[in-house]
């Protein structure tokens, strides 16, 4: 359980930074933490804390980092406490229970907003469309798998900062968006949606850094280029399910998951490279 000495809550208004992650933690948020006004970091990750997220942290407004992903969190999206918190620079609420739906214009207004995790969130519907809002935010790190989007939300078309992306697990269909591709830098994960069509040939025409992709669960089809370590000359980590993808052996086998196909020269070399076959 949660619990604070009368010691410690003494020193609680002077406080900067709270972690206890990972510490199976039980029961309920206190509400004297509500009342640690300078701090700025509190980190509850991987516990077991339940009941709804406390609207009483909204108080913390110099909060910048806050994290209560993987606790037994229930009841609605805690829609107020994100509205308040213009200090935050990265926010992370993934794998806790919630229900209904939520318009993503509730982030729109939090300008210092870097990395928000979303993701896992059970029962939440995320609403990205149609966008009638403008974002203040440039996100460098964003995650909403399993968030029920049905598109690609078109406010990532402003986001020219994104080094990592996931939209695994969700209702995704047609073929990836240029801009998409183009704004994200660094890690893609759209495994586990309807996305089809060929090897996009988008690809081709950026300039890539990216070290990891995850296409699996999809209906791609066809040919992986066999200059493909030229286009992701930086790839470190491939995601592709079942697909056997040999370099010392030049075959890639189509899998019903993700059924690209076709030969890899013998040549082909990455630095670092490691084959996911999840």
């Amino acid at each position: 359980m949660l619990l604070i000495s009368a010691g410690a809550r003494r020193h609680l208004p002077s406080l900067h930074c709270l972690d206890l992650s990972s510490n199976n933690l039980t029961g309920f948020i206190p509400k004297c933490l509500c009342h640690s006004l300078p701090l700025r970091d509190l980190n509850l990750y991987d516990n077991h804390l339940q009941g709804n997220i406390s609207s009483c942290l909204s108080n913390l407004t110099s909060l910048e980092l806050l994290n209560l992903s993987y606790n037994q969190f229930s009841g609605s999206f805690p829609s107020l406490l994100v509205h308040n918190l213009n200090s935050i620079e990265s926010l992370h609420l993934s794998n806790n229970l919630s229900i209904g739906k939520v318009s993503f214009s509730i982030f729109a207004n939090l300008s210092r907003l870097g990395q928000l995790d979303i993701s896992y969130i059970a029962h939440l519907e995320l609403e990205t469309e149609p966008q009638t809002w403008s974002p203040s935010f440039n996100m460098y790190v964003l995650k909403l798998a399993g968030c029920n989007l049905r598109k690609f939300p078109s406010f990532l078309s402003t986001q020219n900062n994104l080094k990592s992306l996931g939209l695994s697990d969700n209702f995704l269909a047609g073929t990836i968006p240029s801009w998409v591709m183009h704004n994200t830098t660094s890690q893609l994960w759209v495994s586990g949606n309807n996305l089809s069509g060929p090897f996009p040939e988008i690809f081709r025409n950026i300039s890539s850094q990216r070290t990891s992709l995850d296409v699996s669960d999809n209906s791609f089809h066809g040919p992986l280029p066999e200059d493909i370590n030229l286009i992701f000359p930086e790839l470190v980590y491939i995601y592709a399910n079942n697909m056997v993808l040999m370099v010392l052996y030049p075959i890639i086998r189509p899998t019903k998951s993700t059924p690209f196909s076709g030969l890899i020269k013998q040549r082909v070399r990455w630095r670092n490279f490691i084959l996911c076959d999840k």
